[in-house]
């Protein structure tokens, strides 16, 4: 309970865009998936979804989506 996650998609430096989700404040973990995705988790109560986005932009890697995950039981 009281987190959140997301799914980022990306394009561009994947490092770079790493690092930018790893400084948003209230990100709490990121993980790369396939491709230039991540699954970005987030304290509930820093809605975190602007702060990702706007991260990933400002580091110059394009933003090509952006969504919730699915929650789970552990959610």
């Amino acid at each position: 309970a009281g987190r959140i996650t997301l799914l980022v998609k990306t394009n561009g430096d994947l490092d770079q865009a790493e690092a930018a989700l790893n400084g948003v404040p209230g990100v709490i973990g990121v993980e790369r998936l396939r491709g230039a995705e991540f699954r970005v988790t987030a304290r509930q109560e820093a809605d975190a979804r602007e702060a990702v986005a706007r991260a990933v932009i400002q580091a110059g890697v394009g933003l090509r989506g952006l969504e919730e995950a699915a929650r789970t039981l552990e959610d």
